[in-house]
């Protein structure tokens, strides 16, 4: 994006992009609220397949009317603002490689949702009144809107093999969150070609052959759907979740974007909150020890991990062992 080619009446991206860094998030990019028939047909399909597993609110009627359509948001969005932020640090790269038991890079600090609400609240003050009259909505993982599709038409990244988006810089390792609005604004959205070029490395090195393909995942088969999302035990004989805990970065770890590019270019979150609970880098507290309901209350009560509640926890725990 030009920006120096913006009108200065265009939501004054500047002072926008200037102040969001300053709140922690590391890219901003902007697209038109539009699904193209392939995308529609393509999230139809995944759906009738069954590819959600236990997702069930994803199939909803009215959560596939607000993914294809824009419908029950309170406005009809006209623009996508999209930001991404990071959470990768060096103390999570190295948990990564020398914890027994493993827990998604993204869940080891406090809940990503409460603190991008929390960064996000002076841009849309900011936005709101600057542009009075006019709506906008946060999003971080609130709404069913195909999140990704939007990131990518923004140039934020392109879409990887994994379906994670990656930026060449920075690899994957960050959270997206949208802002939709009515506000017509102008945009040159400048997206990012494709580089995953042949490499399959997250394709083969997924234990339960979860990408199925090339940029499609079948969520009911991923680590991440089963120690989350599922309500069906995955039974103890399967050990293809290997030590995951909670979620499974396999396929984002062997990414040489990560891998290599993230890595080379010291890639670090500027966001404490994201930082790594004791539990997991205090050698005296025993991740993998069963909890009751108290403590897991004063452990995981400011996680992404405290939905999963203390059972499926326990299970989870049961089953790594």
């Amino acid at each position: 994006m030009s920006i120096d080619q913006l009108s200065e009446n265009d939501l004054h991206f500047k002072e926008f992009e200037t102040l969001a860094y300053t709140q922690g998030f590391d890219l901003v990019g902007y697209t038109n609220w539009s699904i193209t028939d392939e995308e529609k047909n393509y999230i139809s399909k995944w759906v009738l397949d069954g590819k959600h597993g236990d997702m069930d609110w994803f199939a909803k009627p009215q959560s596939m009317e607000i993914r294809l359509e824009g419908k029950h948001l309170g406005f009809k969005p006209e623009r996508v603002i999209c930001l991404g932020m990071l959470y990768r640090s060096q103390t999570a790269e190295i948990l990564s490689k020398t914890a027994k038991y493993k827990v998604s890079r993204y869940a080891l600090g406090r809940d990503y949702h409460t603190v991008i609400r929390r960064q996000a609240k002076p841009l849309l003050q900011h936005l709101k009144t600057r542009h009075p009259g006019f709506h906008f909505r946060l999003s971080v993982d609130s709404l069913p809107i195909p999140e990704k599709a939007f990131a990518r038409k923004s140039g934020i990244g392109w879409m990887g093999k994994n379906t994670n988006l990656i930026h060449p810089k920075l690899g994957s390792y960050f959270f997206l969150s949208t802002i939709l609005t009515d506000l017509p604004f102008s945009y040159e959205p400048d997206m990012i070609t494709d580089h995953c070029g042949s490499c399959r490395a997250c394709m083969d090195a997924c234990p339960t052959q979860a990408l199925v393909a090339p940029y499609q995942l079948d969520a009911s088969l991923c680590i991440s759907h089963h120690n989350i999302e599922s309500k069906k035990p995955m039974g103890e004989g399967n050990r293809e979740r290997a030590s995951w805990l909670y979620g499974c970065d396999i396929c984002q770890e062997v990414c040489p974007w990560n891998a290599k590019v993230a890595e080379r270019n010291g890639v670090e979150t500027r966001v404490l909150d994201y930082a790594p609970k004791s539990i997991f880098t205090d050698p005296n507290q025993a991740v993998s020890k069963p909890m009751s309901p108290e403590e897991f209350q004063e452990i995981f009560s400011d996680s992404a991990i405290y939905r999963i509640g203390v059972d499926k926890w326990n299970e989870n725990i049961k089953l790594v062992l």
